[in-house]
């Protein structure tokens, strides 16, 4: 078979073109079919049996004088000509394109022109520069929630020095949108597993890093990362390092004591884990550098001694500094808090709470989160009252999510969207949160997770907001799968409690896990 098509390029005339198979009851050839030169293979049944020589066609390449034209302007083969042979006056040709000359026993079988496969492969390469600008544009869309407004889906460009974020406007026009009038940048990246041999870093400010210990000294740890670089750590702000290849069941960490005054190594012991009390000389490369009654600055190997975790001694409490920062999350579940700011090369930098400044890597980066003094989130709150009541007696309580899914989802749900912050509560319940008349709006997108959303009855519950008893806002029925309602209530200044209600709707106790997704308090 020839890798192109004769059909609409062979004049119906030539020799060959007007041949076709004959069978029993045909008369006449198909017009416009082209018969391969065929051989009678040598057997008994000589004649009838027919095949195609493989080697008998090839490809030449000559000068050929162009077609016969009618008055009409079309051929002799009454076919019609493409518009630029029909009519040279217009244009929109190349002039007396080469023609490649089929050939086969030196009887001229037909022509492909040379624009033809030219426009074969301006279409191929067309295709793969869509493909590109689609894959590209899909890596930069992001969701951005703000403070005043609803959601905005839009392209990420970058961040200006002043830390303003730039986005794609109408028209390839650039945007520029203060930080403090943002809650959130969502970014369409998906998750990425950590590579073997990583480390958790969890710092002091509640920040977790997935990095590589690099080495270190007594003050100071040296750890590079795929998403945040190189950089150093001082130990004072380390809180935990956890070797991710040796976590699994039963490797959960028991809660810090209060008076724990010693830093504590963690090994696999079977299916549990064997605490070592002592103290941290340094981290290396392969291990930890610890002393304890097992000896004095032993090297517990990472590997051979199956470290899990090192766990420091509580220093002195965190304390976040005043003004705009934002948290970064990265795909591979780490995240950082600071002062996100850009340079003139398009860099993203962020200069830690805790830490040096670092350079991100945006491909990496899944989430931004901003902290200003403009507004506070709900799940950051602890609530000071909490009460359940399961739909059967003695059943089930789920309690109050916090910036996490149920169960063992990563993060809350309405529909198809996705939320790092919110509040997730199971119907019937109650919750409370103390005001203390420093907040005048509160704002939410509320709905039910979508687990339940292809059952033949979907979880569904009924929601009420209340301010000092009063009620300020109320649902109708939300059900699992449908797309998030914005709750909008103003006029909470000097209000001191705030009330949220769940209750069962037509689905009873099945799915009735309400969620509401950014829930925040505004001060204006």
């Amino acid at each position: 078979m020839l890798p192109f098509s004769f059909r609409w390029h062979c004049p119906a005339n030539r020799r060959g073109v007007n041949e076709s198979w004959r069978r029993p009851g045909r008369s006449e050839p198909r017009p416009g079919r082209l018969t391969p030169p065929l051989e009678a293979n040598k057997g008994p049944d000589r004649g009838r049996r027919l095949r195609m020589r493989s080697d008998v066609m090839r490809v030449a390449t000559r000068d050929a004088a162009p077609a016969r034209m009618t008055a009409s302007g079309r051929s002799s083969s009454a076919r019609p000509l493409p518009i630029w042979q029909a009519d040279p006056g217009l244009g929109l040709a190349p002039a007396a394109p080469k023609p490649y000359a089929l050939w086969s026993r030196n009887v001229r079988l037909g022509h492909v022109r040379e624009h033809t496969m030219q426009m074969s492969r301006w279409g191929s390469a067309c295709g793969l520069l869509l493909l590109a600008s689609l894959v590209a544009t899909a890596q930069k869309k992001i969701t951005v929630t703000r403070v005043e407004g609803g959601p905005l889906d839009t392209a990420f460009v970058g961040v200006a020095k002043n830390g303003d974020i730039k986005v794609r406007g109408a028209g390839d026009e650039v945007l520029s949108l203060p930080q403090e009038k943002l809650v959130s940048v969502a970014f369409s990246n998906s998750p990425v597993v950590p590579a073997k041999g990583t480390v958790a870093l969890e710092l002091t400010s509640g920040d977790r890093l997935i990095c590589v210990v690099e080495g270190g000294d007594f003050d100071e740890m040296k750890v590079s990362s795929i998403s945040a670089g190189s950089m150093g750590v001082l130990l004072d702000y380390v809180a935990c390092v956890t070797y991710l290849d040796h976590v699994g069941s039963g490797t959960e960490l028991p809660p810090l004591a209060d008076d724990a005054v010693d830093d504590v190594l963690f090994l696999r012991a079977g299916d549990g884990l064997d605490p070592l009390p002592g103290e941290v000389q340094r981290l290396a490369r392969t291990g930890v550098v610890f002393t304890s009654d097992a000896g004095k600055d032993r090297l517990f190997s990472f590997i051979k001694d199956r470290v899990v975790a090192v766990r420091f001694a509580a220093t002195d409490e965190y304390k976040e500094p005043e003004g705009l920062l934002c948290v970064v999350g990265f795909r591979d579940g780490g995240q950082l808090t600071g002062v996100l700011t850009g340079n003139e090369g398009g860099a993203l930098l962020l200069k830690l709470t805790v830490g040096p400044t670092v350079t991100l890597d945006r491909r990496l980066i899944r989430s931004l989160a901003f902290k200003n003094a403009a507004f506070r989130y709900l799940s950051e709150l602890a609530p000071k009252e909490h009460a359940e009541v399961p739909f059967l007696e003695g059943g089930p309580t789920f309690g109050v999510v916090r910036d996490r899914g149920f169960g063992r989802e990563e993060h809350l749900a309405i529909g198809t969207r996705k939320y790092h912050k919110g509040v997730g509560l199971h119907a019937r319940s109650t919750c409370k949160w103390d005001l203390g008349g420093r907040y005048a709006v509160f704002k939410a997108e509320v709905g039910v997770d979508p687990l339940t959303r292809n059952r033949a009855v979907p979880g569904s519950v009924v929601m009420r907001v209340l301010a000092d008893g009063q009620e300020v806002w109320k649902s109708g029925q939300l059900v699992s799968g449908d797309d998030p309602v914005q709750v909008l209530v103003k006029g909470l200044g000097g209000k001191r409690e705030l009330v949220i209600e769940v209750d069962f709707a037509s689905s009873l106790g099945t799915g009735a896990r309400a969620v509401l997704g950014n829930a925040m308090l505004l001060r204006k």
